[in-house]
């Protein structure tokens, strides 16, 4: 199957998740927070080097591309599948938790995320 250009898109916005939750000083609570204000983690992650050095924090940097890459092949060597935020298979259940982890790595029958 190749790939399209939305295709192209969810994978970039996945990996810009999985960065944005990487990077210091940025939990669920605040994830949530800054993709609610900019739009997209995209976004989020464009912004957040300016919104830390508003903040007062100095020589601040994204988690690099290179690490979350490296971090998707491992679990793939693992057999793990991600899942974000949003995500058709993301549990039910975590959707409406104000600390919903933005990225899970799951394994086996996905199914079994969304049963009681």
């Amino acid at each position: 199957m190749k790939d399209t250009g939305d295709q192209i898109s969810r994978q970039a916005e996945a990996l810009a998740m999985l960065r944005l939750i990487r990077s210091r000083r940025v939990g669920p609570v605040t994830w949530h927070k800054l993709v609610a204000d900019h739009g997209s983690a995209t976004a989020a992650l464009a912004a957040l080097p300016g919104i830390a050095s508003a903040a007062g924090v100095d020589s601040y940097s994204v988690c690099p591309v290179e690490v979350a890459r490296h971090e998707i092949a491992q679990a793939r060597v693992a057999g793990a599948r991600m899942l974000c935020f949003g995500d058709a298979d993301y549990p039910v259940a975590l959707m409406d938790l104000p600390d919903a982890p933005p990225v899970l790595w799951v394994q086996g029958d996905m199914a079994l995320l969304n049963r009681p």
